[in-house]
């Protein structure tokens, strides 16, 4: 499986909105194919980055997002629209959340794809997100949320746990939903890809953290057990806990 890196703070849509983090992750997809630069056109871009429905107000749409994420130094641009190279000025060696690829083809539009990164960055700390608090991240109204986050659960590209109602003195309030990403981690780089967001660099095969050999375990359990074992309990390692962790996988194994 194929992963889009974005720093912590990309993928929490901290100086960067949901449009731009979407041409720029489009853009990603060519660079780990070992393109360093880019070479496409304004016309070809629109072609699969689709914002607005008009194909005039799109081509625009992407060019002024372009120039937004130049400025920002995510990207360097040259050329004109017809002949246009383009590089990415960021690689984050720490503190980065790994995306699967897959799921950026799956999300329909910018608030899709900005809802999948902001729930995966958040993953190992937290499940439960609000609508006002997706709603603050995506710069949009309440109610565009609400109906996207509907959208993506019908079609199975997130995973609602709606939450229960519990009384606080004698008045009933129902908890925030638990939301994860379908097909959020799986195979043998779900370890990679929670602990990333912790920002260890198991990509490189950090051995301060885990071996390699328990890597591929740990992300099987993640992906059999559906996250039996959460992501801090691999980052804040010592022997013990890698023991304890060894046979916490056994045991699940003969279940």
């Amino acid at each position: 499986m194929h992963f889009i890196k974005l720093g912590n703070d990309l993928a929490a849509l901290q100086n960067i909105t949901p449009e731009e983090l979407y041409v720029y992750c489009y853009l990603y997809q060519w660079q780990r194919l070992g393109h360093k630069v880019v070479r496409t056109s304004i016309y070809i871009l629109s072609k699969h980055i689709h914002i607005l429905k008009t194909s005039a107000a799109n081509k625009n749409r992407i060019k002024n997002n372009l120039q937004l994420l130049q400025g920002k130094k995510l990207i360097s641009c040259t050329g004109n629209d017809l002949a246009l190279d383009i590089k990415l000025e960021q690689d984050w060696s720490d503190c980065f959340t790994l995306i699967p690829s897959v799921l950026y083809e799956r999300a329909d539009n910018a608030y899709e794809w900005a809802i999948i990164c902001y729930t995966l960055r958040w993953s190992s700390f937290k499940s439960r997100i609000s609508y006002m608090e997706y709603s603050v991240a995506l710069g949009c109204t309440h109610k565009t949320t609400i109906n996207t986050i509907k959208k993506m659960a019908n079609k199975g590209l997130i995973g609602i746990e709606r939450g229960q109602y519990i009384n606080l003195q004698h008045d009933k309030k129902q908890r925030v939903n638990r939301y994860h990403v379908v097909g959020g981690s799986c195979g043998e780089t779900a370890a990679h890809e929670l602990v990333g967001v912790q920002g260890y660099a198991l990509m490189n095969g950090d051995q301060r953290i885990v071996g390699d050999d328990d890597i591929k375990h740990v992300a099987k359990i993640f992906y059999e057990k559906d996250r039996a074992i959460v992501s801090r309990d691999v980052v804040n390692y010592n022997i013990d806990k890698k023991r304890q962790l060894i046979d916490q996988i056994k045991r699940a194994k003969l279940d």
